[in-house]
């Protein structure tokens, strides 16, 4: 007995200081593969959001990994999808792909976490969370693009507005540009007219700063206003005309798409009438119509007493 306890104590011992030793290896590569990674230098980007400074040790260490393996076609469309959400200097395109996973991963560990804590083995909601947390980069970017988008839209005829008074008092387009991005307070739109201008005066063509400024903005709206400065510039044309016809189609627009969600409340109303605000209402009626019946001695008691059984015993009484 003695001999086999004592060789048990040793095997207990030898898998300890396996494991220690298997640790120790396993950290020191981990430390080694972390301080591999390059100082993340944000100095020329802007601010990254709340969601993304939790999960942003992970998307680093898999970017620095892994991104070499991604296709430039497929590098090109996400980067296309962020200079929609204006999200180009916030992330690359590399660093928004890889953020998937890490929110991904960030969610199952919480949910893992959460359920030793309550003792609960859930893998489904491992699994749940962790699809989860892959979709939430993607839906952050839907809803910056189309909240961008529709912030273009408003602001889009005053700035064609101010462009137009600047050209028909005497200044060039660039000069009115300048004007306009000068007297107009922080907005989406005055961010792209900003990257515009920033890429004339470097030394960028007008035509092929405004062909960028379409590519980023998918838009009809401003690849009207784009293709008519073009147009005006090889034709010859006055440009303040046409910028102001520009900025009364817009107007027209607005209102029309106004109007529009106007005569639409009505139809999308009926969904929460009939599911919701009916139905409360019917059974208050009916309650109130019931008892009304009952205290007139119209119903009889057993019809009330029906009435209030639970439901299950109901539904035993009636099955067996």
């Amino acid at each position: 007995m003695n001999t086999l306890a004592y060789s048990t104590d040793i095997a207990l011992w030898f898998s300890i200081a396996c494991f220690a030793i298997a640790f120790y290896v396993i950290s020191q590569h981990a430390i080694q593969l972390c301080s591999s990674v390059p100082e993340d230098d944000r100095r020329y980007q802007d601010q990254l959001p709340k969601g993304f400074a939790v999960i942003w040790p992970i998307t680093r260490l898999m970017d620095f990994f892994f991104s070499r393996y991604l296709k430039i076609e497929f590098r090109k469309k996400l980067h296309q999808r962020l200079c929609q959400g204006g999200a180009d200097y916030i992330l690359t395109a590399e660093q928004y792909f890889f953020s998937h996973f890490a929110a991904g991963i960030t969610m199952g560990l919480f949910a893992y976490g959460v359920c030793n804590l309550l003792e609960t083995g859930s893998t489904a909601l491992v699994i749940v969370l962790f699809l989860l947390g892959c979709n939430m980069p993607t839906s952050w970017l839907n809803q910056r693009i189309k909240k961008r988008e529709k912030s273009i839209l408003r602001q889009l005829p005053t700035y064609l507005d101010i462009l137009t008074l600047a050209m028909e008092s005497g200044s060039n387009f660039v000069g009115a540009l300048a004007m306009a991005i000068e007297k107009s307070p922080p907005t989406p739109l005055k961010d792209e007219f900003g990257r515009v201008l920033r890429d004339i005066k470097a030394g960028k063509q007008k035509s092929h700063a405004l062909n960028t400024l379409r590519e980023r903005i998918k838009l009809t709206a401003i690849n009207d206003f784009v293709t008519s400065i073009l147009q005006a510039e090889k034709t010859g044309s006055p440009i303040g005309k046409i910028l102001r016809a520009q900025a009364d189609q817009r107007r027209f627009e607005r209102f029309a798409l106004a109007e529009k969600l106007g005569l639409e409340a009505p139809v999308k109303l009926l969904g929460p009438l009939v599911m919701f605000i009916f139905p409360t209402t019917f059974i208050i009626l009916g309650f109130l119509i019931i008892i009304k019946l009952y205290l007139s001695n119209i119903l009889e008691g057993h019809f009330i007493d029906l009435l209030m059984t639970d439901p299950s015993i109901l539904l035993q009484q009636l099955l067996g």
